[in-house]
């Protein structure tokens, strides 16, 4: 800040403490407490030491992380709206979150966007991150995942399949070409003046999900980035959005001969957690019986 001729330098610590302190109003005002509680022990651990926390309480007060599977060589979590994977701006991430949790050292094999909720797994070891690197490279694991939009799509069900190219800023935009294709299958149905989306991508580009149903022209609700008109709800126009409606929701594959199947229905976001919802998702709780469009 300059006042007068003179330079005033603020402390990084002082700047990175009002940053995620305004992180902790933010949470508690979009009643997101899993982020609240974690970014509080963040700023805790910036004004005190790491370990200060441990000093003072004789319990961790970090939020446990809800463990869907858990075995020697791999874990299945359900990660929560509003933490990234890894740390970001000195803030902790998912990862060491989870590891702190469990007692052992995690090995990320896939991401989440830090605006989605849902299924992750995590390897062990550095065998069965391999492993697990060489069936997400082979498309061996099937992803499902769930998506909410207030406006109608151009088509109700088919497939997005495009190149895609970084935009302006952390955008991506999906194009004509398809040298390098993301490819994203959907369907979807009509709820409560909404469109619920079951997506099942074929490929695992950044934002992919996110651009497909923009150029659908039903982007996600609560998406910051992609919908502009993301407040805009019918019958709640003054309302923000709780969370960006976009839920990692089942997993199936197979590993070392085991098939594994894992669905995760969503618990954050008062649209997700409707009784319409529920009995849409019972509908779909197959995925792989229902009807998808052909592969191109």
């Amino acid at each position: 800040m300059q006042l007068k001729g003179v330079c005033i330098k603020f402390p990084r610590i002082a700047l990175v403490s009002v940053r995620i302190s305004l992180i902790v109003i933010n949470s508690i005002c979009t009643r997101d407490w899993f982020a609240a509680c974690s970014h509080f022990v963040n700023l805790y651990n910036v004004l005190f030491g790491a370990n200060a926390r441990d000093r003072l309480f004789k319990v961790p007060i970090s939020p446990m992380v809800q463990v869907i599977y858990n075995c020697d060589d791999f874990v299945v979590v359900a990660k929560p709206i509003s933490i990234s994977v890894h740390c970001d701006d000195n803030i902790q991430g998912f990862t060491a979150l989870l590891s702190a949790q469990l007692s052992v050292h995690l090995y990320v094999v896939h991401r989440l966007d830090k605006v989605t909720s849902g299924l992750m797994i995590f390897a062990k070891s550095a065998q069965a991150a391999a492993e697990f690197g060489v069936l997400f490279e082979k498309h061996k694991i099937q992803k499902y995942y769930l998506a909410i939009s207030q406006t109608k799509p151009r088509k109700k069900q088919g497939t997005v399949k495009g190149d895609m190219k970084k935009s302006r800023r952390s955008a991506w935009m999906l194009q004509n070409s398809q040298k390098n294709p993301a490819i994203t299958r959907f369907l979807s149905q009509y709820i409560d003046g909404l469109r619920l989306f079951l997506l099942k991508p074929e490929t695992g580009k950044t934002h992919q999900l996110r651009v497909a149903l923009k150029s659908l022209g039903s982007a996600i609700y609560g998406d910051q980035i992609y919908n502009s008109k993301g407040s805009e709800l019918q019958g709640e126009s003054d309302a923000s959005p709780d969370r960006c409606y976009l839920h990692a929701w089942q997993l199936v594959f197979c590993f070392r001969g085991q098939n594994f199947t894992f669905r995760n229905d969503p618990d954050q976001g008062h649209l997700f957690t409707s009784d319409s919802i529920a009995m849409a998702l019972e509908q779909w709780a197959d995925p792989d019986q229902l009807s998808w469009s052909k592969r191109a």
